[in-house]
């Protein structure tokens, strides 16, 4: 349990999380980097995770065939990887912000978004880096005039199904999709 305004981190090694953990209080868990070389990675394996919010950082990695169900407000996701295989919930209620100049990459992971992501980057893209799936029965707003796409290293794609609300709130210039597939029985709005 963290304070508000708190952080647990993680910044080097593995710390496994399996069926049933949870992570309570008004602060955060971090996973980022120690220095310019080394970074944490948060393991999901087996069943299904819990935690208020979490910090995705520089050199961090949120990993994993298991299932992460982000609950509470204030998650940021400014640098790092999430990627093997599992899931990461944004439940009803729930909040993610993209932000910051750095690349974030996007692996072989389901992003299901019940609550809200807003993509507010200022710099980079997100960098697709395998078969990633973005369900939206929420809300997305991308704010940013960047991109997700594949760019560099293993192949990558993303697909989006959307159910909910896709919408740029704000911004003049242009935010591409690349590299993805939209199934959109939801709305759409620019």
């Amino acid at each position: 349990k963290a304070a508000s305004g708190a952080e647990i981190a993680f910044i080097a090694g593995t710390q496994t999380w399996t069926d049933g953990a949870n992570a309570t209080g008004a602060g955060a868990i971090a996973i980022r980097n120690l220095n310019a070389t080394t970074g944490g990675t948060l393991a999901v394996n087996g069943g299904d995770v819990s935690m208020e919010r979490i910090k995705l950082g520089a050199l961090g990695v949120l990993g994993g065939g298991g299932t992460l169900t982000i609950t509470g407000a204030g998650s940021e996701w400014t640098a790092g990887t999430m990627n093997g295989g599992g899931t990461t919930v944004i439940a009803a209620g729930g909040d993610m912000a993209l932000g910051g100049a750095s690349r974030k990459y996007l692996g072989q992971r389901t992003l299901d978004v019940r609550g809200s992501l807003t993509d507010a980057s200022t710099g980079d893209l997100v960098d697709l880096e395998g078969n990633a799936v973005l369900n939206i029965s929420g809300t997305v707003d991308i704010r940013s005039d960047g991109a997700w796409q594949d760019y560099l290293g293993g192949r990558g794609t993303l697909t989006i199904n959307n159910s909910g609300t896709m919408l740029r709130s704000v911004g003049t210039g242009q935010f591409e999709f690349l590299d993805t597939a939209l199934n959109n029985t939801g709305t759409v709005e620019v």
